[in-house]
Formats: structure tokens, C-alpha cells, sequence
């Protein structure tokens, strides 16, 4: 997939379908770079640690959190462990070293976006990557993070399905676009947020919509 949205220079079709089963077309241009997985991920930490980058969405489900029913890190989970002695296998490892970077460059504030359906999404993600920074000794970055990043609720709430088989050619017969990484979805989507963003527009780059990504201001 990533492969073939790198071929179309990060545009792709989506595909609406309305509870009538009414279908709109439209093509997505706001990915400006994709940053293709690599050990490390040293690429997606200089681009999250870059003074131009002032929001970072995410989502890695509900269970990508590792909290338990008190909201506490389950630290015996294999990849939080790993990451508690210097990997970054999960969201708290890769941020963490986003973060000490930010700190070090002096890149100013960053609006961190939890976009999972999970009740008081913006809470419980801070909560756990404080307590990370906690079990790892990184006092200056906890007081850095207090001083610099907003993690607001939100609530995100669209069916983004798997891509139909024969999603691709539906496309291509209605606006001419050989998609070769299209995505459906219903169009019903509420997206709400607790607190003020930094201005980042649509066309500013960043995630595909309902994934992960970077938003640089224009």
C-alpha cells in the first residue's frame, strides 16, 4: 500500500458511500511526503522532532495503549518493556524520543492528537506517556511536555472499511483515476475536539484521513 500511494505522489480517490447508498468521488491531495517504515524510525522522528511540525495524529487502536482497568500501563507487555530500555516497538518509545528531540532543538509547542475511539481519548494517552517517561527517569521531558504539548480529547467516529476488490474499478469508472490505493468510507463522520489546534489545514500534509500523520502549518 505504501508502495503504491508513493507511485501516485500521495494522492488517492476516496470513495463516500451515504446510508442511501449513494456514492461521491473525490481525489485527496494532502499527503507532501510519505515515510516508508524503517528500523529506528529515525525519518518519522526527525520529521515529528522538525519546528514545522506542530500536530501529530494517531491512532494504534485501543489496545496500543497498553492500559489496564485503572488506566496504568501494563508494563509487563513484552513491546512496552522493550521499550522502557530504549526501543520504540510503541507509541510512548516513538514519541518519547520525538519529544527529548524537540526539547533538545528547542522546536517549539506540538499539539499531540489522539484520534482513537476511546473515552476521553486526549486524558488517557497523556496519562500513560507520562507515567512512561516516569518509569524511564525522564523528569525534564515530562516538564517539557507539560509546558509545550496539548493532548485534547476528541471523538472520531467513521466506518473506514477494507477497500472493496472492486473498489479500484469503480473509480476508475467514474473519474477516469486508475487508484491503485483507494479507500472507502461512510460519510458520516463527527470529529470533535476539547481543545483549540494550532492552525493546520486540510491541504497541509499529514496522515491519510482516519490514519496517522504530521501536519505542517501554511
Amino acid at each position: 500500500m505504501v508502495q503504491a500511494l508513493a507511485a501516485q505522489g500521495g494522492r488517492y480517490v476516496l470513495e463516500t458511500v451515504s446510508p442511501e447508498g449513494e456514492r461521491e468521488y473525490e481525489e485527496i491531495t494532502s499527503i507532501q511526503k510519505l515515510l516508508p517504515w524503517q528500523a529506528g524510525l529515525q525519518p518519522l522522528i526527525n520529521e515529528g522532532a522538525n519546528p514545522q511540525t506542530k500536530v501529530i495524529a494517531f491512532t494504534v487502536t485501543e489496545g496500543g495503549y497498553y492500559l489496564n482497568t485503572r488506566h496504568r500501563l501494563e508494563t509487563s507487555n513484552p513491546d512496552l518493556q522493550a521499550d522502557l530500555q530504549g526501543e520504540c516497538k510503541t507509541i510512548y518509545g516513538t514519541l518519547a524520543r520525538i519529544l527529548e528531540k524537540r526539547m533538545a532543538d528547542n522546536a517549539g509547542p506540538l499539539t499531540l492528537l489522539n484520534c482513537d475511539n476511546v473515552r476521553h481519548n486526549g486524558e488517557r494517552f497523556h496519562d500513560g506517556m507520562v507515567e512512561f517517561l516516569q518509569l524511564t527517569g525522564k523528569q525534564a521531558v515530562i516538564d517539557w511536555m507539560a509546558a509545550n504539548t496539548t493532548c485534547p480529547n476528541t471523538m472520531v467516529d467513521r466506518i473506514t472499511p477494507r477497500p472493496a476488490a472492486d473498489l479500484p474499478a469503480r473509480i476508475k469508472a467514474q473519474t477516469g483515476i486508475d487508484d491503485k490505493a483507494p479507500v472507502m468510507g461512510g460519510d458520516l463522520y463527527p470529529v470533535g475536539s476539547g481543545e483549540q489546534l494550532p492552525r493546520c489545514p486540510p491541504e497541509s500534509g499529514g496522515g491519510r484521513r482516519g490514519d496517522g500523520g504530521v501536519g505542517h502549518p501554511v
